[in-house]
Parts: structure tokens; sequence; C-alpha cells
């Protein structure tokens, strides 16, 4: 695309990217946005990222979401903050993109990098997730339990179970 040889610039990129995810719903769109920046050596951005994560997951491709986040992370050295995580989680869960988030988690509480901490909204959130699978509901369990959190939401389930 000319416009990036004449504005080589995410900006531009990030909003051609959120384009298509909003009025198009056209996650190739999104796709062929991002490679075309990179064609053209345009080093992406957070809010870039963003932008592609939530297209893939509206558009249903949870392993396209967890690709997109692993490269830029470990690609571009990129480390998400507290409200990249909490949009993201919550984005996911909206859209049902369980998987997604339960992998958000756990790659949040396994890494050393991420400059934030989890707290127990994250932990409910997790919670609240609409899965049967057997396998999902023991990564989340794990999830809390991993967060340090497990007894504080323990209490607070049993409480309100009263």
């Amino acid at each position: 695309m000319e416009i990036f040889k004449k504005y080589p610039d995410t900006k531009i990129g990030s909003s051609l990217i959120k384009y298509f995810w909003i009025n198009e719903r056209n996650l190739q769109g999104s796709i062929f946005i991002y490679e075309t920046l990179i064609r053209h050596s345009i080093k992406p951005d957070l809010i870039l990222f963003m932008n592609l994560i939530k297209s893939c997951i509206e558009n249903k491709s949870e392993s396209e979401a967890l690709s997109f986040l692993t490269k830029m992370i470990n690609s571009y050295s990129i480390i998400p903050d507290m409200k990249f995580f909490s949009q993201l989680l919550n984005h996911s869960l909206k859209y049902g993109a369980t998987l997604f988030a339960i992998s958000l988690f756990e790659m949040t509480i396994n890494s050393i990098n991420i400059g934030f901490k989890l707290n127990k909204t994250h932990c409910w959130q997790l919670l609240k997730a609409n899965t049967k699978d057997s396998n999902l509901v023991d990564r989340i369990h794990k999830c809390v339990i991993k967060s340090g959190f497990e007894n504080d939401i323990y209490v607070e389930t049993t409480i309100i179970k009263w």
C-alpha cells in the first residue's frame, strides 16, 4: 500500500485495522494491514496489537489472537501493561473467547517481565468465564491458585452462598 511509503507510521495502520475490525468485520483485512506494515519495516506498537487481537477475538479466531499476543511479547518485546491486560481479558470474555482469556492469564502469571500484579478482580472475571469444558475449568482453577487469591475468593464465595 502506497500510504505506508508516504506515511511510515503505526497510527495509520492501527486506524485501518480498527476500521476493518469495527466496520467491515474483516479479519483478513486487519491481518493484511499488519503484514503490509511489517513488509514496510514499520514496527507495530501496543495499540496496533490491541486492535489486531480484538479483531481476532471478535472474529472467533482465538488461535490467531494468541499468535499475535505471542509475537507482540516475544518478537517485538512489547510488554502489556495493566490497562492492556484488563481490556483484553474483558473483551475476550465478552465475546466468549475463554481459551484466549485463560491463556492470557497463564502467560501473565508465568511471566517475570510483566510490570504489574494480577488482582482479585481479574480472578473474578476469569471465574465468570462461561465454559462447560472440564479442561478449561481445571485451567481456570489452576490460574486462581497460582494467582495467590484462592483463599480470598473461597471466603468471598462462601459468604455469597450464605
